[in-house]
This record gives structure tokens, sequence and C-alpha cells, in this order.
């Protein structure tokens, strides 16, 4: 067995050991990022970001059955165009982050939609308001095998994992603070909510657990602590600003 072999098969290990929810093959094809994807594909972000957005809007209709004991079906109804705009900005940046990151890296990467949590973050939607697992997850491939021939990637560190896994929340953190900072200036609710809702998707995404972004950070739990920290301090200035500013937004989002 060649030195490339037993270095494809380690790397094989170290990526299935790290819970990357990818799967490192020995050699991959080529492609680019819209190359490698088919009709279906297209429409499994779209998806994910649907099951968000009912999240968002029983959130918008009161919270949840088991929160609060009722749920506005009619506001529902009317939130939700809103609230799928505003998670098609706050999930598509996030998902396209991770994704630009892995290709930086030199990974392939597909798209994927888990169904059975899919179904499960429906039910907690109703519930809670909250879909609690992520429904879609980018799977990244491993380097082409001739690659590993090379000495300056023969060693793969888990820095490659933390980069990947903390390019999404990072596009939050800076959406979330460009929205709050921009309804200081434009009294507009509906960034404040943009804002808001990245703050939060921030926080969720880099929790420690449940396969999110945030167990794949582990390896450098400093830099994961100062993220984290600063994805709270946005969500609570978030509600912050809506107290203070009594809108509308204050009785209809804020916790």
């Amino acid at each position: 067995m060649s030195d490339g072999d037993v270095f494809s098969r380690t790397y094989d290990t170290y990526i299935r050991y790290l819970n990357v929810g990818a799967v490192a093959t020995e050699t991959v094809k080529s492609c680019s990022l819209l190359s490698c994807m088919d009709a279906k594909d297209y429409a499994k972000p779209a998806l994910v970001t649907a099951v968000y957005s009912f999240a968002l809007s029983v959130f918008m209709a009161g919270g949840g059955l088991f929160l609060t004991g009722r749920v506005d079906w009619a506001v529902l109804a009317t939130s939700f165009p809103v609230a799928m705009a505003v998670m098609t900005l706050t999930y598509v940046p996030h998902a396209l982050a991770h994704i630009a990151m892995a290709r930086d890296l030199g990974y392939d990467v597909s798209y994927r939609v888990d169904v059975p949590k899919t179904l499960v973050a429906m039910v907690f939607s109703v519930l809670m308001a909250f879909p609690l697992f992520a429904s879609g997850r980018i799977v990244v491939y491993g380097r082409e095998s001739k690659n590993y021939e090379d000495p300056t990637r023969r060693k793969i560190v888990e820095m490659d994992i933390w980069l990947m896994a903390s390019a999404g929340p990072l596009m939050n953190l800076i959406n979330a603070s460009i929205g709050l900072m921009a309804f200081l200036v434009t009294k507009i609710e509906l960034v404040w909510l943009f804002g808001f809702v990245n703050a939060g998707f921030a926080v969720w995404s880099l929790l420690p657990f449940m396969g999110m972004d945030g167990e794949r950070m582990m390896s450098d739990k400093l830099r994961w602590a100062e993220m984290m920290t600063s994805a709270l301090l946005l969500l609570i200035l978030s509600v912050i600003i809506a107290i203070e500013e009594g809108t509308g937004a204050t009785s209809a989002y804020a916790m």
C-alpha cells in the first residue's frame, strides 16, 4: 500500500471522527459549485428556508403552543411571506459562506436535506416556534487522491473543519450588525427583524451539540466562545433596541 493510500484512509477516518456531516472519498470528480448540483439540489435549500420561515412565522404569530398556548393562524399566514424574505436573506448567505469556505480550502461540496430532522423541526416549530434541529447541511468531500502525495497537504488539520464550520455563523454576525445599525438610522421594523433573526440564527448555529456548527468548532474553544459571546450580545442588543424604540417591533417580535 502506498503512502498516498495510507494517508487517504487516515483522512477518511479523521473526517468521520470529527463528524463533519461529510463522506470523504479517495477520488472526487472535480467540478464547480453549480455543476456539482442537479435540478433537485436547487429545491433543497428552498425547502430548508421554508421550514425555518415557518418557525419564524409561528414566533411572530404568538410564540408556539407550548410556550404561549396559542398560535394565531391568520397572523401566521400573513407573516409567512415576510418571514420567508427575512430567512432567505439569513439562511442562504449562511449556507453560501460554508460552501465558499469549503471550496476555498480545496474541497468539493453538495447540499443535503435531512428528512427526519425536517419533520421534527416542523413539529417543534408549532410547539415552540423553534426548529430545534438543522434540517439542511453542507456535505464536504475530500480532496482528490493525487493531492495526497503533495507534502503540503499531507497533514489535514482541525483548522480546516473549524474554518468551514465558522463561516456560516460569521456571516450571520455580520448581517446582524448591519441590520441593527441600519435600523437605528431607518427605523424600519423589517430591518430590525433582519438583524434580530440573524443574531438569533448565529446563536442557534453556534450551539456546541446536536450536530450544529458549534459542535465542529470545539477544536478551538476560545475562538468559539468569542463568536458565541458576540452573537449573544447582538441578540440581547436587538431586544433592547426594540424595547427602547417602543415600536411595533416590541409587541410583535421582542421576547
